[in-house]
């Protein structure tokens, strides 16, 4: 018979992890599957592991719900009997997928006329979670360009040195159609000199 999809309204037992636990599935009228409950009061994504023992003939379901009452996961083990009527147990060891609100967990069996016997161990550990890794990733910045000062634009000027002026200005060797010119040479940096004519000592010409 499949397990419903909410829970039955029943008295949960406490139970704590990594303790035994001996029971039995008895059928009624009022609880056919003879169910027991058990109040689960584990970490939010926990994976739990049961270690059952079970006896008598037929199939024993476990299931956890949620805090709403909703289904979440189910298991079965399958005890069986021998040929010459014994019952046989059998031992089986199951996990449970990371639930995130696990509030209860119920046994039920499907003999439904002389029920079944177990002992249950709970034990539960955080579920494995993903290792986040952490990549570091070099990015260039662009270097801060410093704006260039252009520096002023300037003209040269070229000032050539002035030769020195001659000095004792005097005439010799006059004559009516001649003369010579002397003078004291101060420059040793001239290229030449250039004789001008005035009348006035004002207005020259060359």
């Amino acid at each position: 018979m499949p397990l419903a999809g909410l829970a039955r309204d029943v008295a949960l037992l406490p139970i704590k992890l990594g303790q035994e636990y001996t029971g039995s599935l008895t059928p009624s009228p009022t609880n056919p599957q003879g169910e027991v409950c058990y109040k689960l009061s584990v970490k939010p994504d926990t994976r739990m592991t049961l270690n059952v023992k079970t006896s008598g003939f037929g199939i024993i379901k476990f299931a956890v719900y949620d805090s709403t009452k909703s289904l979440k996961f189910f298991h079965n083990t399958v005890s069986t009997k021998s040929k010459a009527g014994e019952n046989m147990s059998a031992d089986s060891k199951f996990s449970f997928p990371a639930i995130r609100d696990a509030a209860r967990l119920c046994l039920t069996t499907s003999n439904t006329n002389r029920g079944q016997q177990y002992d249950l161990t709970v034990t539960a550990k955080p579920s494995r979670k993903a290792k986040t890794r952490l990549k570091l990733r070099k990015i260039a910045t662009n270097p801060v360009k410093i704006p260039q000062t252009k520096p002023p634009v300037t003209t040269p000027t070229f000032t050539p040195p002035t030769p020195a002026d001659p000095s004792a200005l005097g005439f010799s060797a006059v004559t009516k159609t001649s003369m010579t010119l002397n003078w004291t040479d101060h420059a040793n940096n001239e290229l030449k000199y250039v004789i001008y004519n005035s009348t006035d000592g004002i207005n020259f010409s060359f």
